[in-house]
């Protein structure tokens, strides 16, 4: 009866290990000094590594050492890339069944999840509720949303922000005379040239038709008047293609400046303060920039 109650011990060992090493996630099993005792076939595919070659080496030497509560989100290095990961992991109080080694009390059994094909669908899925489907700027909402949130800022801290409304002369011309996907093209390439001329602090959005508008943070009335002219000049010297080929046209653009005032704690009056000046270079003959 011993040898049968062994045998079925055995067999039943066997099973959990080989169970654990199939399971599509990886495990691992650490002792009370945090050397890694045990590891599924997933672990290793992660990290890139073979049985022999960890064993017994530092968990840490894979894995973040962390006091969070678990399960936690992090990053780690797998040996190429690195990839988004929710971590969990309870504590040992007894020899771990699955390895001849005895983790003793203070080990612990972990598993990981790998969440990096998802965060980078929540990635895409607020690129797309945040940007134009056509040129890839921040959409009305998002830009709004973005103005509200740093005019708040730079009241509360006393920083400068500016405000440049932008409108395409004459836009509707080449829609009329050469179609609407020579429309689309140009405000592609007049979205990529305006992108080029700014800071990663700065927020380009469309707010409808032709008409845009930059956000610049940390920049007084003077800076933001510079920047102005710099991307009426970008816009300016970008050659859109048009049938028949290889005709090129260009367009013009007219700029209004605005920034906050003193006192104000709000978007409203910045947009129509830029939106007034907007307006008044397209009066005093479009091509230019008013503040």
């Amino acid at each position: 009866r011993v040898i049968e109650r062994t045998r079925a011990l055995d067999s039943a060992l066997r099973f959990s290990e080989n169970l654990v090493e199939q399971l599509p996630i990886p495990v691992w099993v650490e002792d009370a000094s945090g050397r890694l005792t045990h590891h599924n076939r997933a672990f290793r595919d992660l990290f890139q590594i073979r049985d022999e070659t960890w064993t017994g080496r530092p968990a840490a030497d894979l894995l973040p050492e962390t006091s969070a509560a678990v399960p936690f989100e992090t990053s780690i290095e797998t040996g190429t890339n690195r990839r988004d990961v929710i971590i969990d992991h309870s504590r040992l109080d007894h020899p771990a069944p699955l390895s001849d080694d005895s983790t003793g009390g203070g080990g612990r059994i972990g598993t990981i999840t790998d969440i990096t094909e998802r965060k980078e669908m929540e990635r895409r899925l607020r690129e797309l509720a945040t940007s134009d489907d056509l040129t890839g700027a921040l959409n009305r909402r998002a830009f709004f949303a973005v103005i509200a949130q740093e005019v708040e800022r730079s009241s509360r801290y006393g920083i400068p922000m500016s405000l440049v409304m932008i409108d395409l002369d004459h836009f509707k011309q080449i829609n009329d005379r050469y179609g609407h996907a020579a429309g689309d093209r140009a405000l592609k390439l007049t979205t990529q040239a305006m992108l080029a001329g700014l800071r990663d602090i700065d927020s380009l959005g469309r707010l409808g038709g032709e008409e845009f508008a930059v956000l610049l943070p940390q920049t007084p009335l003077s800076g933001a008047l510079d920047v102005a002219e710099r991307l009426r000049c970008a816009i300016a010297a970008v050659d859109i293609p048009v049938d028949p080929e290889p005709t090129t046209i260009r367009l013009s653009a007219s700029l209004g400046v605005a920034d906050r005032l003193s006192g104000e704690t709000g978007p409203d009056r910045l947009l129509s303060r830029a939106d007034a000046a907007l307006y008044r270079a397209k009066d005093e003959g479009r091509n230019r920039v008013v503040g």
